[in-house]
């Protein structure tokens, strides 16, 4: 029994290392394109001086849970009614990652350099950076 257990932690620590996307992601900077396909004419939060807290929190076993403050000009001018938290399922196939929640419809390419993820969805011209929360123990 003892040496099932260990092998079950062994492989749970070999399926976490292969997957880089599990933790806790804090957006530093979100970018909308205003021309499909071209990349040089973006706008993003931090040229427009918008600060909002939103991070991801992305689980070993395909789930996910997500807070996005939503700020009170866009709720009232796009009449936004849903919560700032959604949870939900993902997949990442061939380098793309896909979420069950309508809110992230589509194929969103995923990169991770230097512990920053980028994500990137050419159908809603959207692309968002994140920084891995790293815990520090206390001393």
């Amino acid at each position: 029994m003892k040496n099932i257990f260990i092998a079950l932690l062994f492989i749970a620590n070999i399926s976490y290392a292969n997957n880089e996307l599990v933790g806790k992601w804090v957006m530093i900077d979100e970018c909308s394109f205003l021309n499909k396909g071209d990349m040089n004419t973006k706008y993003c939060q931090s040229q427009l001086g918008i600060n909002r807290e939103s991070y991801i929190i992305y689980n070993e076993d395909g789930t996910y849970s997500d807070y996005y403050k939503n700020l009170d000009w866009e709720r009232s001018l796009f009449d936004i009614d849903y919560s700032d938290y959604t949870e939900g399922t993902y997949t990442i196939k061939d380098g793309f990652l896909q979420f069950s929640d309508k809110a992230y419809k589509g194929k969103w390419h995923v990169t991770i350099d230097n512990n920053v993820l980028t994500i990137y969805n050419a159908g809603t011209n959207k692309m968002a950076h994140y920084k891995k929360e790293t815990l520090y123990a206390s001393r």
